[in-house]
């Protein structure tokens, strides 16, 4: 029997930006992503792929799990506007 673990497949940020109109970039702002150290289904590797297939991506990882938004809110919130203002 063989068992896939989610968030063992490849990620792919290049094919996920293809699916986005204007490849995952908006209104001429690079992509922001956030992801969080210890999230047990999106993976560090996933953090490295992203950055890897959209090089001109603001990446920040986030001292929490799956669910940033409930724990750093706050945080998140500060550099969503800092990225919108730039």
């Amino acid at each position: 029997m063989s068992v896939q673990i989610e968030g063992s497949a490849p990620f792919d940020g290049g094919a996920m930006a293809a699916k986005v109109p204007g490849g995952g970039h908006s209104a001429g702002h690079s992509p922001l992503g956030g992801w969080g150290k210890n999230d047990p289904f999106f993976l560090p590797a996933g953090t490295e792929a992203f950055k890897r297939d959209l090089s001109d991506a603001q990446v920040r990882s986030i001292d929490t799990k799956h669910f940033a938004l409930e724990t750093h809110c706050d945080e998140i919130a500060e550099a969503m506007r800092n990225f919108l203002t730039r």
